[in-house]
């Protein structure tokens, strides 16, 4: 994605958040960057969170973001791209194809 079109993907989201804007982004900029976030208040440790820690909670709680309209924009980012990159979680998996496994051929 160009950077003039992530900037306006970016802007985009941000008015789609609702109240709370600047803490909640910062909040996902932190959590986006951080290598294995456990918590919100490690995420508050993140130098892209300028916040005090107790400031995640209320943002948290106060930001009431438009599903409908952020679906919307990330839908028509994956038509731009064509190439959406999926992140899951594949423990599932690794367990399901274990030796002992009696589903270990799925």
């Amino acid at each position: 994605m160009p950077d003039i079109s992530l900037k306006l993907f970016r802007d985009q989201v941000y008015h789609c958040l609702g109240n709370a804007k600047d803490a909640v982004f910062e909040l996902t900029d932190a959590a986006i960057l951080s290598r294995n976030p456990t918590s919100l208040a490690e995420l508050s440790l993140s130098t892209i969170f300028r916040r005090q820690w107790h400031s995640i909670y209320e943002a948290v709680s106060d930001c009431n973001p438009s599903r409908e309209k952020m679906m919307e924009l990330y839908i028509k980012q994956i038509r731009l791209n064509q190439r959406p990159l999926l992140v899951g979680e594949l423990a599932c998996l690794v367990e399901t194809r274990c030796c002992n496994s009696p589903r270990k051929n799925l």
